[in-house]
């Protein structure tokens, strides 16, 4: 029996120390919400500055620096990079498609040109002229007797 007793105890304060913090935070965000300008941002959370909350340093991996300044995100000029980057893929999968029907046409089409000729099912506009009248038919010829 004693041991749950601890356990309770110890689970208790716990919970007492979790009810501490959440009141720290609610306090926190009742007075950023009452201090607040009528046109700063709705979100709360995202205007104050990180808490300080007691978390385990990460080990870096081994091989690998610490920090890798080259790869970290320019979070100011990303929608602009993004913007230039969706444009240049763009403009290039239409180069890329013209030139794919230029070989195709270049290739396949060359000898049996396919623009600018004429279809000759097409009717050809031609001056007004009369039609011919037509010949009588022929008289037939008597047939002889023997």
């Amino acid at each position: 029996m004693p041991d749950r007793l601890e356990e309770l105890q110890h689970q208790r304060a716990l919970i007492q120390e979790h009810l501490t913090w959440l009141e720290h935070e609610i306090a926190a965000l009742t007075v950023t919400r009452l201090t607040r300008s009528p046109f700063s941002p709705r979100d709360p959370v995202a205007s104050l500055p990180p808490t300080s909350v007691s978390r385990a340093p990460q080990a870096p991996v081994a091989g690998l620096p610490a920090d890798l300044p080259d790869f970290q995100v320019d979070s100011l000029n990303v929608q602009g990079d993004t913007r230039r980057g969706c444009l240049i893929y763009v403009a290039l999968a239409i180069v890329v498609i013209g030139l794919g029907l230029t070989a195709i046409y270049f290739l396949a089409y060359r000898d049996h040109p396919v623009l600018f000729v004429p279809d000759k099912s097409e009717p050809t506009l031609v001056p007004f002229q009369a039609p011919a009248p037509k010949p009588p038919p022929a008289k037939p010829a008597p047939a002889r007797k023997k």
